[in-house]
């Protein structure tokens, strides 16, 4: 069994806040952040309709997702990124999730 950790974050975008600049901020925040964490694998931003998206982030272990999610708190481009989701609250890891890849099925 793999010990990877797979991260669900959903997000709703701030209304005021358009797609491209999303995707700018988005770029921003993979290239100078999680892009220089250990246990970094990859990153898939989805979207499920105009202002609801999920980022969906590949750890190696649980303890490296563990990590990112305390460098995050004290980030400024952690912020940045933020600061384009609509939130209720001052936690954006608040919804954030974390699985265990127990088996990938891939096709014949």
């Amino acid at each position: 069994m793999s010990l990877q950790a797979i991260e669900w974050a959903p997000f709703k975008k701030k209304a005021n806040i358009s797609e491209a600049d999303l995707i700018s901020a988005s770029d921003i925040f993979q290239k100078n952040f999680l892009e220089k964490l250990p246990g970094f694998l990859r990153r898939e931003l989805l979207k499920k309709d105009q202002d609801h998206y999920i980022d969906i982030v590949w750890w190696r272990t649980q303890a490296d997702a563990a990590n990112a999610i305390k460098q995050a708190m004290i980030s400024e481009t952690c912020r940045a990124y933020f600061f384009v989701m609509d939130s209720e609250c001052n936690d954006p890891g608040e919804g954030v999730q974390h699985y265990h890849l127990m088996k990938t099925y891939l096709p014949l």
